[in-house]
């Protein structure tokens, strides 16, 4: 028997955004998040989810702050708003208010894979690679399918000269 689904669920809609991201269709996803984000505005999964592929899929980082901005007001308990918020400042080069957001991520949820894995990325991005590979081990033992944090690991190992173990991760 088939499931019903609701067209006007911000839910529903945020899902076909993502589905429409997978498959390279950016401009599907993006009119998916901001339907979500009409039906519902005070969700902050849309906002984050919308942030992330504006700067990512869409090549635009600065029109991203403002929606990681507010899923961050949204949400100032999701980790993961806080993580999209960080990662955008830092490549846009306003690295202290992201390493200020991550040293307070790391505080607040210490047990976040999502929080060491932005720990790292940012670490990695100033070429602490000892650092980043510390704290992308603690992700990884938080989720040791955690791909952010394989990642880093990998790039460290390059870094090392480790070209060996880096093609094993």
């Amino acid at each position: 028997r088939a499931i019903a689904l609701d067209p006007m669920s911000p839910i529903m809609r945020n899902a076909l955004g993502i589905v429409a991201e997978g498959l390279g269709r950016f401009r599907d996803a993006e009119d998916a998040f901001r339907k979500a984000m009409t039906i519902d505005p005070l969700l902050p999964s849309s906002y984050s989810w919308l942030a992330a592929l504006t700067a990512y899929a869409l090549g635009r980082p600065a029109d991203a702050v403002p929606l990681a901005r507010k899923a961050v007001a949204l949400d100032p308990g999701g980790s993961d708003s806080v993580f999209i918020l960080a990662l955008l400042l830092n490549d846009l080069g306003e690295v202290e208010e992201a390493v200020r957001l991550t040293a307070d991520a790391v505080r607040r949820w210490p047990d976040s894979r999502w929080v060491w894995s932005l720990a790292a990325a940012l670490q990695a991005s100033a070429g602490d690679w000892k650092a980043a590979s510390q704290s992308a081990r603690k992700a990884l033992a938080n989720d040791p399918r955690d791909w952010f944090a394989l990642h880093v690991l990998a790039i460290a190992d390059l870094a090392n000269g480790d070209a060996g173990t880096a093609r094993a991760r």
